[in-house]
């Protein structure tokens, strides 16, 4: 997987998989996806070119319940309406029939920034605007994640005097 800067980004052109935010973007859009189909889609982009197995993507993402082919079949479909991709000529995701699946599609290198991430449509965005909002992103990010480290810390007991939480910003 490749990391871009201190967030975990994986680019493939013309998408983002931010997996900090748990979210798929294309350029400035969220591509809203389901929990699941969000955990199968990082199951495979994690094994990027290599065949994942049915029986791997079922144990991985619905791990000790019972669910047959159908639920993957349904969640393979509904990542493909997302990423726009044609099963009959597939740009990211591969049907190894009856075996599993592969994600085929060209993962960024580490740094790189594709020129269709930048530009949507006839709207050019600013570096800086993007910039401002993934700064954004990271105060709320560590903000959660010190509330993680308090609740845990009270779960084991320990005292817990003050929470402080940065004051939120506004992006402009």
């Amino acid at each position: 997987m490749t990391k871009l800067g201190n967030e975990n980004r994986i680019i493939f052109d013309p998408f983002c998989l931010d997996r900090s935010n748990e979210c798929l973007w294309r350029g400035s859009q969220v591509i809203k996806l389901r929990p699941k189909a969000y955990a199968v889609l990082i199951q495979l982009v994690g094994r990027s070119g290599q065949l994942v197995t049915k029986v791997e993507l079922l144990a991985a993402v619905w791990p000790e319940t019972f669910v047959g082919d159908a639920v993957l079949k349904v969640t393979i479909r509904e990542l493909r309406d997302a990423l726009d991709d044609d099963p009959k000529a597939p740009a990211f995701i591969e049907t190894a029939h009856r075996r599993g699946y592969r994600f085929i599609g060209q993962i960024a290198e580490g740094g790189q920034r594709l020129a269709k991430d930048q530009e949507i449509g006839s709207n050019a965005i600013s570096a800086s605007l993007l910039r401002a909002v993934h700064r954004g992103c990271d105060a709320r990010v560590r903000a959660v994640r010190r509330l993680v480290r308090v609740f845990h810390a009270g779960r084991r007991g320990l005292d817990v005097v003050e929470v402080v939480l940065p004051a939120p910003q506004r992006v402009a």
